[in-house]
C-alpha cells in the first residue's frame, strides 16, 4: 500500500537501512550460510552463459571434442556459481519420479556382491545424467530405487514434460546399458506433480535438502503399482502434458490415505505432432490488433471538446492489454484532453476511498511520497484555481477524503455532522471539482484495475456519473471480468445507464495477430521457425505471456542482448516454452541470486507496493545480512518490480508477488507478517488509524488473534467515521472472525474475550440496522445475547432493546413489543439505588417504547407511560433524553387530537423539547426539535411559523446529515404548499422527499410523496398522471403493517375521493369518505365530517342522489379550508 512518509526519521538514518551490511544472507535458523552473491557474480555468471552459448553455436565449425574441451571448465565454473538451496524451507511445485531397477536381486544370487555393487554403481553411473540432462536432481537412492526431483530445488517452466522426457530416455539408456552389459535389467516409474515443501530434513546439525507432501507419497504409490517397463504418471502430471505425450488411461487406483481413487495414466511416447502448450512473455511493441477498440475510445475524446462526456469500460482478462490501450490513447491526445489516472490494488480493498484519493493525487500532480503539507498545498492551490468561490468547503471535505490534517477553522466545518453527511460532502465536494476541472479543459478519469477497488472509490465514482450527460469528462474504467461486488456494480451499470454505458471487451490475439507481436517483439537474429512456431503454439495470444517468455528466454541465457540486437543461441531449439504463467514465474525466481530471492520473497509478505525502509527493518529484525540496493537493483534489473517513487517499489505484475508468496512456507509467512506488523507499528507509530486495515492484515495472516481484532476494530471504527458502512460491516465481520478462531466447543472462550466478540456483534447490528440491513442485524444482535453474562442485566436489556428497534424499520409492532418486554425482565425491577447506567438504559427503553405506541396509535397506553417515566427523566435524564421525552408528549398530543386544533400546551411542549435540544449543543438534536415544533405549527394551520421552523430544522439536518429527520421536514414542506394551493411549492418538495425516501424504501413517506404529486396533478387537472400517482401511493402504503398508524392518508386519500366524485365512481367515492372518518384518520372540521356521514348514511338507504350531493357539498367545504386534501 502507500505508506505514509517517514519524517521522524533522518536521511543518515534511511541510509543506514538500505544499506545494510553486505556479507552473509544468513538466516540464523539455517544451518549453513549462503554465498554472497553481488552484482559481479552475476555478471560472471551471465558471461560464462554467453560464453557457452557461443562455444555450442560453432560445434560444427569447431568440432566436438574442441567444444567439449572448451565447455568442461566453463560449466564448472558456473556450477561453482549456483547459489546453494536454502535448508529453511520452501512451498513449490514439483515433479517427483521414482524410478526403481529391477533385476539385481536375481544377479546377486548369481554373482559375488562385489561386482552386483559395481554393476549397480555403473547401472546408475548412466541413469543420473539423463535425470540431469532434464534439469532435475536425485533427491537419494534408495537401494536399487532412484528418487528425482523436476522443479526443487530450482523450478523450470515446464518441470513435468522434462520428467517424462527423462523418464522415457532413461528406459532407452537401460536398455542400451543392458545390451553393452550382456544383463537384462528392468525399470518401472511412478511420477507425480503437486505441491510440496521443500528444505532441510533430518535431525539438527545432519539435515538434507528433501521434499516431503502428499504429492510425494503419491508418487512413491505409483512406482508400487507399475510393473516393469511402465511408467505410470498421476493426474496433475496427466493434465500438464496431455498435449505432448501418448498415454494409456488405467483404472483408478485405490490408494491408501485416499478417499476416492486415484486418476492414473500409462506414458506411451512422446508425440509426432505435438499440441499447442501455453507459453507467455514479450517486450514493448506497437499495439497490435486493437484498431477497433482503440477508434472507440478515440472518438468518445474527441467527442468532448464538443461537450458530451461518457462512461466506458474496458473488460478483459489478465494479461491482454487493457493498460496499454490506455496509454496508447492518452499518448494520442495527451493535448486534446487533461488525464488523470488511479489504481486499485489488491490488498488494499479494504482501505476507503483508496482508487478515488489516487485519482485525486494524480489530478492534483503529487506523488506516493509527497510529504502531507505538500499535498495539503497543492490540493489547496488546485481548489482554490478551479473554485474560486467556494474553495474553502470544497478543499475542506477533499482534505478529510484524503485524510489530511485540518486546521481548527476549517475542522468546525465537521461538527456535530453524522457521518453520512460527511460521506455525502466529501463525495459532493469530488464531483464539484471534477465538474469545475472538465468545464475548463476536457477531462479522462481512468480507474485502474476496478476489480480489487474498494466499495467507497465505487460510491466516489458513481457520484460523478450525471456529470458525464452535462459535461466534458469520459470516466474510462479497467478491470477484469471476476466475480465480486465490482462485477455486481458493473452489470448494476448496464442496467441503469443502458446504451449511455459502453464496454470495450478484449479478446486474445488470433494466430497472425500474435506472429505480428512475436515477430515485432523477438528481433531475434537466426531464430529457429520451429522455435517461432513453438512460441505462437503456447502463447494463446496473450501479450502478457508473450511478454514473459521473452524475459524468460533472456533470463536463461537463450537470447542475449547485444546493444540494440537480439541473438539467439543454438540452444533456443530446445526451449522448453513455459506451459503456465506460475511456471514462468517461478523459473524466474528461482533463478535469482540467493540475496534477490530472499529479498523478494519477504517483499512480498508486505504487499504488491512496498517501501524500502520497510523491507530494510524487515530484514533487519529477521537477522537477515543482506545487500539491499544491490539486491532491489537486480530485481528491477530482471523485472520483477519496479521503482515508484523516492524509495517504493512495486511488484511488475501482481501474480509475480502471489507466486513469491505462496513460495514461502505457511510457518514462514506467519513470522513474516508478524515482523511486517510490528515493524510498521514502528515506523508508523502516528498513522496507526490509516493503516489498521493492513496492520490487520498481517496480524491476522500471523494468527496473532487478538492484535488483528484490535486493528480490525479501528479500522471498523475509522470506516464508520466516514460513513464507510460497507467497510465497516467487512472489518467487524473479520474481527468476529478472527476472536472465533481463538476458541472451539472444546476450549470456551473466556469471560473477556465473550464480551468482546458481543461487543463486536452489537457494533456489527448496529451498522446493518443503520443500512437497512434488519434481517441480518438481528441475527447479529442474537449471536451476541449468549454471549453476555446473565448478570449483566444492562447489556442484555440493551441488546433486547436493539433487537426490538431492528422491526422498527418495518414496524413490526408485535415484535418491537416483545423485544421490549424481554428487555424491561431484563432490567428487572429499580434496585434500591439504580446506578446511572442502569437509568439510562431503563429511561432509552420507555423512550423507544413510547415511540411504539404513537406508530400503533395506541393512545391511551402512550399517555400511561408518559406519565410513568416522566418524573424519571426530569430527574436523572440528560438533556438528549428531555428532548426525546418532550417530543414525545408533543407525539402523543397530534394522536390525542387526531393532529387537529392542538391546543398551546402542545406548542408549550414542543418549545420546551427545543430548550433541552439547545442545552445539548448539537445541531442534530436541535435540527429535530425545530421541525417537531414545525409539525406542530403546521396543524395549527400557522403555517408562517411551520415553514419558519421546518426550513431552519432543515437547515440543522442537512447539515448534520440526519436523513429521518430531514425526511419528515421535506414531506411537511409539501403539505405546507397543499395548504397554500401553491402547485409549485408542493411538486417541488414532494419530488424531492421521494428522491430521498425510495432508497431507503420508507412506505409511509413514499406513499406520502405519491399523494402529493397526485394532489399536483389534481389541482392542474391532469386526472391521468393524478391517478397514477395517487395509485402509486395506495401500493406504498398497503406495505405499511400498521393500517390504524396510517393517521395521513388524507395526503391521497382526499384527491382519490375527488377522482372518484369526478368520474363518478360513487362506490369508490363512499369508501374513501369512510376511510376519513375513520376514528384514526386526521379529525376535519366539523360540517365536512356532517356532509361525509350523511353521504355515507344516503348512501347504505339507497338515496343515491342524496349521497352525491353530500358528497359534492364536502368537496366543496374541503376547497374552501386550508386542509390540503383537495
Amino acid at each position: 500500500m502507500r505508506w505514509p512518509k517517514l519524517q521522524k526519521h533522518s536521511a543518515s538514518h534511511l541510509r543506514h537501512l538500505t544499506h545494510l551490511p553486505q556479507t552473509s544472507l544468513a538466516h540464523p535458523r539455517d544451518k549453513f550460510n549462503m554465498p554472497h552473491e553481488t552484482a559481479k557474480s552475476t555478471g560472471e555468471r551471465e558471461q560464462i552463459v554467453a560464453a557457452i552459448a557461443t562455444l555450442e553455436a560453432q560445434r560444427v565449425l569447431l568440432g566436438p571434442e574442441t567444444v567439449e574441451a572448451a565447455l568442461v571448465g566453463l560449466r564448472q565454473r558456473l556450477k561453482d556459481l549456483e547459489p546453494i538451496p536454502t535448508l529453511s524451507g520452501e512451498r513449490k511445485l514439483v515433479t517427483v519420479m521414482f524410478a526403481d531397477i529391477s533385476g539385481f536381486t536375481a544377479l546377486s544370487e548369481k554373482l559375488d556382491p562385489e561386482h552386483v555393487r559395481s554393476l549397480m554403481n555403473d547401472c546408475f553411473d548412466a541413469l543420473v545424467p539423463v535425470v540431469e540432462k532434464y534439469g532435475g536432481v536425485v533427491d537419494k537412492f534408495i537401494g536399487d530405487e532412484i528418487m528425482a526431483l523436476f522443479g526443487a530445488p530450482r523450478a523450470h517452466e515446464n518441470d513435468a514434460e522434462r520428467a517424462l522426457r527423462a523418464a522415457l530416455e532413461m528406459m532407452e539408456t537401460l536398455h542400451t546399458f543392458n545390451i553393452q552389459r550382456h544383463v537384462q535389467l528392468g525399470m518401472h516409474f511412478g511420477l507425480n506433480t503437486g505441491l510440496v515443501v521443500a528444505g532441510g530434513l533430518g535431525s539438527a546439525g545432519r539435515q538434507q535438502y528433501s521434499v516431503m507432501g502428499d504429492t510425494v507419497n503419491l508418487a512413491a504409490r505409483l512406482q508400487d503399482a507399475s510393473e516393469a517397463g511402465q511408467i505410470l504418471v498421476g493426474p496433475n502430471t496427466h493434465r500438464l502434458t496431455a498435449p505432448l505425450f501418448n498415454f494409456d488411461m488405467l483404472p483408478p487406483l485405490r490408494v491408501k490415505g485416499k478417499t476416492e481413487p486415484v486418476a492414473v495414466h500409462r506414458l506411451l511416447r512422446l508425440k509426432d505432432v505435438p499440441g499447442p502448450v501455453r507459453g507467455l512473455n514479450g517486450l514493448r511493441s506497437p499495439m497490435i490488433a486493437r484498431d477497433a477498440e482503440l477508434h472507440t475510445l478515440l472518438h468518445a475524446i474527441q467527442a468532448l471538446s464538443s461537450g458530451k462526456g461518457g462512461v466506458i469500460s474496458i473488460l478483459a482478462e489478465a494479461g491482454l492489454g487493457k493498460s496499454r490501450l490506455v496509454s496508447e490513447v492518452r499518448q494520442a491526445t495527451q493535448e486534446t484532453a487533461r488525464w488523470a489516472e488511479g489504481r486499485a490494488l489488491s490488498y488494499a480493498e479494504g482501505i476507503s476511498y483508496w482508487v478515488g484519493r489516487s485519482v485525486l493525487d494524480n489530478l492534483i500532480g503529487v506523488g506516493p511520497d509527497t510529504p502531507l503539507g505538500e499535498i495539503k498545498n497543492a490540493l489547496r492551490s488546485f481548489v482554490q484555481f478551479h473554485l474560486p468561490n467556494q474553495w474553502e468547503e470544497v478543499f475542506a471535505y477533499l482534505a478529510r477524503l484524503r485524510d489530511l490534517p485540518l486546521d481548527a477553522e476549517s475542522d468546525i466545518l465537521f461538527k456535530d455532522v453524522l457521518p453520512a453527511a460527511i460521506q455525502h460532502r466529501m463525495r459532493q465536494a469530488f464531483s464539484n471539482l471534477i465538474r469545475a476541472c472538465s468545464a475548463k479543459q476536457p477531462l479522462v478519469l481512468v480507474w485502474e484495475d476496478l476489480h480489487w477497488s474498494d466499495p467507497s472509490s465505487l460510491g466516489l465514482l458513481e457520484t460523478l456519473l450525471p456529470l458525464t450527460e452535462a459535461m466534458p469528462l469520459l470516466l474510462l474504467m479497467v478491470f477484469r471480468p471476476e466475480d465480486g461486488y465490482q462485477w455486481d456494480w458493473h452489470r448494476h451499470l448496464q442496467e441503469t445507464l443502458g446504451t449511455k454505458y459502453r464496454v470495450v471487451e478484449l479478446s486474445p490475439l488470433s494466430q497472425i495477430e500474435s506472429a505480428r507481436l512475436v515477430d515485432n517483439l523477438l528481433k531475434i537474429e537466426n531464430l529457429p521457425e520451429v522455435t517461432h512456431h513453438l512460441i505462437l503454439s503456447k502463447s494463446e495470444g496473450n501479450p502478457f505471456f508473450l511478454e514473459e517468455l521473452l524475459r524468460s528466454l533472456i533470463d536463461t541465457g537463450l537470447v542475449i542482448l547485444d546493444a540494440e540486437r537480439a541473438i539467439a543461441t543454438k540452444a533456443i531449439n530446445q526451449l522448453e516454452v513455459p506451459d503456465t504463467l506460475q511456471g514462468v514465474i517461478a523459473a524466474r525466481i528461482d533463478r535469482l541470486p540467493a540475496a534477490g530471492k530472499y529479498t523478494l520473497q519477504t517483499a512480498s509478505v508486505i504487499g504488491r507496493v512496498f517501501q524500502q525502509v520497510v523491507l530494510g527493518y524487515l530484514l533487519q529484525q529477521d537477522h537477515a545480512e543482506v545487500p539491499l540496493e544491490i539486491a532491489l537493483d537486480e530485481l528491477q534489473q530482471r523485472e520483477l518490480i519496479r521503482w515508484r517513487g523516492e524509495l517504493e517499489y512495486i511488484f511488475k505484475h501482481a501474480i509475480t508477488r502471489d507466486v513469491t508468496y505462496n513460495s514461502l512456507l505457511i510457518a514462514r509467512r506467519k513470522e513474516l507478517h508478524h515482523l511486517t506488523a510490528g515493524t510498521i507499528e514502528m515506523l508508523f507509530p502516528e498513522q496507526l488509524d490509516e493503516l489498521s486495515p493492513s496492520l490487520a492484515y498481517h496480524y491476522g495472516a500471523a494468527e496473532a488473534y487478538e492484535k488483528a481484532v484490535h486493528y480490525l476494530t479501528r479500522a471498523a471504527v475509522r470506516a464508520q467515521h466516514t460513513y464507510a458502512n460497507t467497510e465497516a460491516i467487512a472489518f467487524y465481520r473479520a474481527a468476529i472472525e478472527q476472536i472465533e478462531q481463538l476458541y472451539s466447543d472444546m476450549n470456551p472462550l473466556e469471560m473477556g474475550r465473550r464480551e468482546k466478540l458481543a461487543n463486536l456483534y452489537e457494533k456489527l447490528g448496529s451498522v446493518l440496522n443503520l443500512i437497512g440491513k434488519a434481517d441480518e442485524a438481528k441475527q447479529a444482535f442474537e449471536l451476541a445475547l449468549p454471549l453476555i453474562a446473565e448478570a449483566d442485566a444492562i447489556s442484555r436489556a440493551r441488546l433486547y432493546r436493539r433487537l426490538g428497534l431492528a422491526y422498527n424499520v418495518t414496524r413490526q409492532m408485535e415484535e418491537m413489543h416483545a423485544h421490549y418486554a424481554l428487555a424491561l425482565a431484563s432490567l428487572g425491577a429499580p434496585p434500591e439505588t439504580p446506578s446511572s447506567d442502569w437509568l439510562y438504559e431503563w429511561i432509552e427503553l420507555q423512550l423507544d417504547r413510547c415511540w411504539v405506541y404513537y406508530f400503533s396509535s395506541q393512545v391511551t397506553e402512550l399517555s400511561m407511560l408518559v406519565t410513568e417515566v416522566g418524573p424519571v427523566i426530569q430527574k436523572h435524564g440528560d438533556a438528549p433524553q428531555r428532548s426525546r421525552f418532550f417530543e414525545t408528549l408533543t407525539l402523543a398530543d397530534l394522536r390525542h387530537y387526531r393532529y387537529f386544533q392542538l391546543p398551546d400546551k402542545t406548542v408549550n411542549q414542543a418549545q420546551l423539547q427545543l430548550v433541552a435540544a439547545e442545552e445539548t449543543g448539537n445541531r442534530r438534536t436541535i435540527g429535530r426539535a425545530k421541525v417537531i415544533k414545525g409539525f406542530v405549527h403546521l396543524w395549527r394551520d400557522e403555517l408562517i411559523e411551520a415553514e419558519q421552523y421546518f426550513l431552519g430544522g432543515l437547515r440543522d439536518t442537512e447539515h448534520v446529515g440526519d436523513l429521518e429527520t430531514q425526511i419528515i421536514g421535506w414531506n411537511y414542506m409539501a403539505l405546507i404548499g397543499r395548504k397554500r394551493g401553491d402547485v409549485g411549492m408542493t411538486r417541488q418538495w414532494a419530488e424531492r422527499t421521494l428522491a430521498l425516501v425510495k432508497p431507503v424504501n420508507s412506505a409511509f413517506y413514499i406513499a406520502s410523496a405519491y399523494g402529493s404529486l397526485g394532489w399536483v396533478a389534481w389541482r392542474e387537472g391532469n386526472e391521468t398522471q393524478a391517478t397514477m400517482h395517487l395509485q402509486e401511493a395506495q401500493t406504498a402504503i398497503a406495505k405499511f403493517p400498521t393500517p390504524k398508524a396510517n393517521s395521513v392518508v388524507f395526503l391521497f386519500i382526499g384527491p382519490l375521493l375527488g377522482l372518484a366524485v369526478r368520474q363518478a365512481k360513487w362506490g369508490e367515492a363512499i369508501e374513501h369518505a369512510k376511510v376519513l372518518l375513520s376514528p384514526w384518520c386526521q379529525k376535519m372540521p366539523e360540517d365536512v365530517e356532517e356532509a361525509l356521514r350523511r353521504a355515507v348514511q344516503a348512501w347504505e338507504g339507497d338515496q343515491t342522489a342524496e349521497a352525491h350531493a353530500c358528497l359534492a357539498q364536502s368537496l366543496e367545504l374541503m376547497r374552501q379550508k386550508p386542509m390540503g386534501y383537495l
